[in-house]
């Protein structure tokens, strides 16, 4: 909800980076709030007395869950992925570069925003 209201009230640029060639991506990397990491999730079960129905990986790490999706009309995406619905302003590709350095990625999303 943040995010689109900067997009729409403030008109800030929504960048998506990544995806499929020519393939239309939504503003949105992933379903916010609809996202919990496994250690969330337990804390959650044990915080209200319950045994979790999943176990604290054995290792220092965490995994991301989508606990929650939603879905408007007949869509078969998740609502925040619907790119007709939330379309970002500017699709960037990956590089070899960018992909492993980010610090270049923001600078090449700054030079296409700030012409």
């Amino acid at each position: 909800m943040s995010s689109d209201f900067f997009v729409r009230v403030h008109g800030v640029k929504a960048i998506a980076v990544g995806g499929f060639k020519d393939k239309v991506l939504s503003m949105f990397s992933f379903p916010g709030a609809s996202v919990i990491d496994t250690d969330g999730y337990v804390d959650t079960f044990e915080k209200l007395g319950v045994k979790s129905t999943i176990e604290r990986l054995p290792y220092s790490n965490s995994a991301s869950i989508g606990v929650s999706l939603v879905y408007l009309e007949n869509d078969t995406l998740p609502f925040e992925f619907s790119a007709h619905r939330f379309p970002a302003a500017l699709r960037m590709d990956y590089t070899p570069e960018t992909a492993r350095h980010h610090d270049k990625l923001w600078a090449a999303v700054a030079k296409a925003v700030w012409k």
